[in-house]
């Protein structure tokens, strides 16, 4: 970074607040994504720094990573109707809703950026980059664009983007179909995020995280995740052929809520059922299964998108009945994590994800105090607004679908 050229353009990279308690990156944790693209900037031109809400004046662009709904509402709080001197471009997996912050940022990238960077900062088109300037009604249609190469920042490196399944709930499955053709899926960084089926069980020495996406067979199918309850049952079977002293760690995510489901999904008994018979009645070794339920959410750009929101609190009846302890046998000890969303948390991003409007709900969402709130009497705030419901028209109607 040259700094005696008086001439270069300065760019900050925005380091926000917190808002309700969210995590958000600090200069320490800058997303993978937005690492690769600080490292892209041609520093011949362009000087760039950290700041934080008090320094952006001193620059001429900032630059802002949207991982989250949170990240739209940070964005809202910090620079809505307010007039700042730089030029704000935004980026990030969740960069969809083109129409919620066209009055809060000059540029939206849509989907990977890598190689654009320079070019888009000196003002050139491209079909995944929206500009308030050109396009402020978004009359346009954009693309999601694909990789172009595997990033590589410091020690970490991508193995492979996208993911060829497409079930019908994954909206990453759905931006991004596999770059390297002949290798499965990963999580493009870590070699321990595996499909269910693909399961190393030598990797769970230390921890191999995975998922299921359906506590029934028949939800499974029905996202297209066809994996039957036999098949789980013979894959954690398969861990007892590992030679080890230590409990073998396994990380599932499993999503529950889908819109067809009631409060019976609840007892868990086709998990339960496979967790018995996968677990010899002789000691060997112990298997620790982490289950990680999400509450279903119709993302934007998924077969799904426009479905309702099941407003069932599966989280306050899954806790209740079971605690932490879904089931302790011989070798297995299956537990649940806290971390399980609320369907009133759920029911908030998808507030976001589907608002054309900064409306008086969007600007209450960026006060601290709205979190502090009853959750209850969010959510029956929430249950009565159409756009949790099963809706016709989406932000994302702005992006073709048909991006692979």
């Amino acid at each position: 970074m040259n700094l005696f050229f008086k001439s270069q353009i300065n760019i900050g990279i925005y380091i926000a607040k917190p808002l309700g308690g969210s995590r958000t990156y600090g200069i320490d944790n800058i997303p993978f994504g937005l690492k690769a693209i600080i490292k892209e900037l041609d520093v011949s031109k362009y000087n760039y720094s950290y700041c934080d809400i008090n320094k952006i004046n001193d620059y001429d662009f900032l630059l802002y990573s949207v991982n989250s709904e949170k990240d739209y509402l940070i964005l809202i709080r910090d620079f809505y109707k307010k007039h700042v001197k730089p030029k704000i471009i935004i980026g990030g997996s969740d960069v969809i809703n083109l129409y919620l912050l066209r009055d809060v940022v000059d540029i939206q990238v849509i989907g990977r950026a890598e190689g654009q960077i320079n070019d888009i900062i000196e003002g050139k088109e491209f079909a995944n980059v929206w500009r308030k300037e050109n396009d402020y009604n978004i009359e346009k249609k954009y693309t999601i664009r694909q990789p172009q190469y595997l990033l590589r920042v410091g020690n970490k490196q991508e193995h492979n983007v996208g993911c060829n399944f497409k079930c019908k709930f994954c909206q990453y499955g759905n931006k991004f179909p596999l770059f390297i053709h002949n290798l499965g899926y990963n999580s493009g960084q870590d070699e321990r995020e595996l499909m269910f089926k693909d399961i190393d069980w030598n990797l769970a020495k230390s921890r191999v995280i995975t998922s299921i996406d359906g506590s029934t067979e028949t939800s499974r199918i029905l996202v297209d995740k066809r994996f039957s309850n036999e098949r789980i049952i013979s894959k954690i079977i398969e861990a007892y052929n590992v030679k080890t002293k230590s409990p073998l760690l396994l990380s599932v995510y499993n999503i529950i809520g889908y819109h067809w489901e009631d409060e019976k999904t609840v007892e868990l008994t086709e998990l339960l059922y496979c967790l018995k018979q996968a677990d010899y009645t002789k000691k060997t070794h112990k298997i620790w299964v982490d289950f990680r339920f999400n509450h279903f959410i119709p993302m934007l750009l998924t077969p799904f998108e426009k479905t309702a929101l099941n407003t069932i609190n599966f989280r306050e009846l899954i806790l209740n009945k079971f605690g932490n302890d879904l089931f302790n046998g011989n070798n297995i000890e299956a537990k649940i994590f806290n971390g399980f969303p609320s369907v009133q948390k759920t029911a908030d991003r998808l507030y976001v994800y589907r608002s054309f409007y900064i409306d008086s709900h969007i600007l209450e969402m960026t006060e601290n105090k709205y979190y502090i709130n009853s959750m209850n009497k969010r959510l029956l705030f929430l249950k009565e607004c159409e756009i949790i419901k099963d809706v016709h028209n989406l932000p994302s109607d702005a992006i073709y679908h048909n991006n692979a």
